[in-house]
């Protein structure tokens, strides 16, 4: 549903007073224990953030979506999570021990239906990354991964923190 939204130019958006920390505490209180569940200790490290506008929801499934990748090319590796702000940004991230990704495929993997493992390894449509690029996108934003083949990945959220 959301991809064909996105794929239309209609996404909707409703922007409001966010607590960008709060969001993610939700997010990671919600998937913790399945996060433990698949052998993963998981850590959040938040620091305090200002409200910034901007869609709750959509910034849930970003990191929902960020969370549930770091579970599944992770499983049984640590799962770090952090939050903080600059002058001028709010950071998150989702570090993961997982299968890592080659820096070949570190663009190519935020386009639709695309992946850095094969279905049969990892199950999964390969749109989660693709919109979560478009949600932080549409909140004037930057998503980027840094990986390297066996070392895991992180994958780090900016939003500004001016209104847009």
């Amino acid at each position: 549903l959301d991809f064909a939204k996105i794929d239309a130019g209609k996404l909707s958006m409703v922007r409001e007073d966010t607590d960008v920390g709060a969001v993610v505490a939700e997010v990671f209180d919600r998937l913790k224990e399945q996060l433990e569940s698949a052998g993963c200790e998981a850590s959040l490290e938040r620091a305090p953030t200002d409200p910034i506008v901007a869609d709750k929801f959509r910034l849930e499934q970003v990191v929902t979506n960020l969370l549930t990748n770091a579970l599944r090319y992770g499983r049984g590796r640590p799962v770090r999570v952090k939050v903080f702000q600059t002058t001028k940004e709010i950071h998150v991230s989702v570090e993961d021990g997982g299968h890592g990704i080659a820096l070949a495929d570190q663009e190519r993997i935020f386009k639709r239906f695309e992946r850095a493992v094969s279905a049969n390894e990892v199950s999964g449509l390969g749109l989660g990354l693709f919109i979560t690029k478009q949600i932080v996108d549409a909140h004037g934003g930057s998503v980027k991964v840094t990986s390297a083949p066996g070392e895991g990945a992180t994958f780090t959220i900016k939003l500004p923190r001016e209104k847009i």
